[in-house]
């Protein structure tokens, strides 16, 4: 398969699961979010997830599976790192 569609897929579904829940849970419709707010939301989307999608699907093109999972081993330190400094 194509690296996207496993990942299409998975998220399509939970949000699928999730839409129903958080519409009883958090009541969406009641929430006045800042602008502030908004523009946090939409970074995160953009930088953490998006970008983070990029760089995961052109690690798997020119890395391979193994390769781009070897790099798991050094995400603890380097996140530690980044939160010490």
């Amino acid at each position: 398969l194509h690296p996207a569609a496993p990942a299409t897929g998975s998220l399509l579904m939970g949000a699928l699961v999730l839409t129903p829940t958080s519409l009883l849970v958090d009541h969406p419709w009641a929430l006045q979010p800042s602008a502030r707010s908004l523009m946090a939301l939409v970074a995160l989307a953009v930088f953490s997830t998006a970008l983070a999608f990029a760089i995961y699907f052109r690690l798997i093109q020119t890395l391979g599976a193994i390769g781009t999972t070897a790099q798991a081993n050094l995400r603890v330190p380097i996140g530690v790192a980044i939160g010490v400094v």
